[in-house]
C-alpha cells in the first residue's frame, strides 16, 4: 500500500513537475488551472486552498505533532484532549514566527527552475518513499498487526520495543518532522493567497506586505486565524478526511487543466512532458478518490461541498459585483485603512522588491 501510494504520488509529482517548468510562475495549481480555465475555477481552487487544505492541514499536523510529544507523558491512559489542544496551539503560535528558507521552494525563487525543479521532485520523492516503506518494514517486523492497531502512536510503541533508555527521542524527532511540514505548508500557501489577492481574488489586504521585512504578514495571520479556528475539534480523522476530499478535487482541476492546455497551447514551451494519457488517467482516478471519499465520509464531503457553495457566492460579491454601492465600498476601503495601520503593511509596488529570503 505504501509503495502503491508512493507511486502515486510520484506520478502526480511528474505532472506538477511539468506545469512547473512550463509555466515558471508563483501561485502553483491556482496559476494552472486559471491558465486553462479561467477566473472561476481558479478561485474554487484558492478558496478550497485557503479553507480546507492550508488550515485544515495544518491543523490536524499540529494536533498529531502534539499527540506524539505528549504521549510519553501519558503512556498508560489518553492524552487529555485540553492538553493536546494547548500544545497544537504553542507550536502554530511558535513556528509562524520562522517562514525564511521554504520559500526558496517557489517555482520563481528558484534559479533554471526547468532543470532543477524536476530534479528536486524527483530526488524528494524517492528519498520519502524509501524512508516510508523503511520505516512500515521495521514496525511490521518489531511489532504485531494488534499492537499496531491498539496504538495510537504507533512510532513511540516501537520505540519503546526497540530504543531502551532511548525512546523519549522518537516522539520528539515525530514532532520535529511534522513541525517542518506545518511550516513549509503555511510558508508556501501565504504566498499563494498573496499571488490570489493581487488578481483580486481574495481582499485586496492579504497582497500587502509587511514594510520593514517585505513579508506577506496580512496572509500568514489569516492562515494562523483559520488554523486555531479548525484546531479546536479536536478530531484528527475528521480533519485529515475534510482536507482530502479538497485535495483530490483540486486534483481533478489540475490534471483536467493540464490535459486542456496541450491543445490550448500546443505551442507552449515544455522543457518536461509527459506523455498526455498520464494527466487523463491521474485526472479519472482524482475523481474517483472524491467520489470514493464522499461514499465513506458523506458528513466530511457534505461539510466540504457547502464551503464551496459559499465560495461560489463569495465570488460571485467580490467579483462580479464590480459596482458596489459606495457606502459598503467605502466601509471596504476603511478596513483596509486600518489593517494597514494596525499591521504595518503596504501594497506592493513592484513584484521584483520581494526578497523571500
Amino acid at each position: 500500500m505504501w509503495g502503491a501510494c508512493g507511486l502515486y504520488n510520484t506520478l502526480c509529482a511528474l505532472c506538477y513537475a511539468e506545469l512547473g517548468a512550463s509555466i515558471p510562475q508563483s501561485g502553483g495549481e491556482y496559476v494552472y488551472i486559471k491558465r486553462a480555465f479561467g477566473d472561476y475555477p481558479a478561485f474554487l481552487c484558492l478558496w478550497i486552498n485557503f479553507v480546507l487544505i492550508c488550515p485544515v492541514g495544518v491543523a490536524a499536523l499540529s494536533l498529531i505533532a502534539s499527540l506524539y510529544i505528549l504521549q510519553p507523558i501519558f503512556p498508560d491512559c489518553d492524552v487529555p484532549p485540553l492538553a493536546e489542544r494547548f500544545i497544537a496551539v504553542v507550536i502554530v503560535c511558535f513556528w509562524a514566527y520562522s517562514g525564511w528558507s521554504y520559500l526558496n521552494f517557489l517555482t520563481e525563487e528558484l534559479v533554471e527552475p526547468n532543470k532543477n525543479l524536476p530534479r528536486a521532485i524527483m530526488i524528494s520523492m524517492v528519498t520519502v518513499i524509501c524512508v516510508y516503506l523503511v520505516a512500515n518494514i521495521a514496525y511490521l517486523g518489531v511489532l504485531s498487526p494488534q499492537l499496531m492497531t491498539q496504538s495510537t502512536a504507533v512510532a513511540v510503541t516501537f520505540a519503546e520495543q526497540t530504543m531502551g533508555v532511548m525512546q523519549w527521542l522518537m516522539p520528539i524527532l515525530i514532532a520535529i518532522s511534522v513541525m517542518g511540514t506545518m511550516n513549509g505548508t503555511i510558508l508556501s500557501m501565504s504566498r499563494l493567497f498573496f499571488i490570489g489577492a493581487q488578481n483580486n481574488h481574495m481582499p485586496s489586504f492579504m497582497s500587502m506586505i509587511q514594510f520593514s521585512y517585505l513579508t506577506p504578514a496580512t496572509s500568514l495571520l489569516v492562515i494562523l486565524s483559520l488554523v486555531l479556528c479548525f484546531q479546536s475539534s479536536g478530531d484528527i480523522w475528521y480533519l485529515i478526511e475534510m482536507e482530502g476530499f479538497g485535495f483530490a478535487t483540486v486534483l481533478s482541476m489540475v490534471f483536467a487543466g493540464q490535459v486542456y492546455l496541450r491543445y490550448k497551447e500546443p505551442d507552449l514551451h515544455r522543457p518536461i512532458k509527459v506523455p498526455i494519457g498520464l494527466p487523463a488517467v491521474l485526472c479519472l482516478v482524482s475523481v474517483a478518490i472524491v467520489g470514493l471519499t464522499f461514499y465513506q465520509k458523506p458528513s466530511e464531503s457534505l461539510t466540504a461541498l457547502m464551503i464551496l457553495a459559499v465560495g461560489t457566492v463569495l465570488y460571485i460579491m467580490g467579483n462580479r459585483w464590480k459596482h458596489k454601492p459606495k457606502p459598503i465600498q467605502s466601509k471596504i476601503n476603511s478596513l483596509n485603512l486600518f489593517l494597514q495601520k494596525l499591521f504595518l503593511v503596504v501594497p506592493q509596488d513592484n513584484p521584483d522588491d520581494l526578497d523571500w529570503e
